[in-house]
């Protein structure tokens, strides 16, 4: 089963819930199968999707489709692949809340 990541953030918690309900509904419509669970963080969200259709070899190439963090794309491109694709739980404090319910 593939598993995809994606950091979404917003100059505020509007735009960054429009963002991650766009994605959200782009990745089901994709992925129609796909097991998705969304986690709230401090500035946006975590998207994490599951699915036999993700092929791990395009998993960058998808994060970029579907609106990932492109720091975060641009550091997992520029190091190896042991340790990238990662979403912090606890950052600064802040603790991730997981797995909300998108209606």
């Amino acid at each position: 089963m593939g598993r995809l990541t994606i950091d979404i953030d917003g100059e505020n918690r509007d735009e960054s819930t429009f963002k991650m309900l766009k994605t959200y509904y782009n990745l089901k419509y994709v992925f129609s199968d796909a097991k998705i669970r969304v986690d709230i963080t401090r500035k946006g969200y975590h998207i994490v999707a599951f699915s036999p259709k993700i092929q791990q070899d395009n998993v960058i190439e998808y994060r970029k489709m579907f609106g990932d963090d492109p720091i975060r794309i641009m550091l997992d491109e520029d190091r190896e692949q042991i340790g990238s694709n990662i979403l912090w739980s606890v950052k600064k404090g802040f603790i991730v809340k997981k797995d909300i319910k998108v209606i």
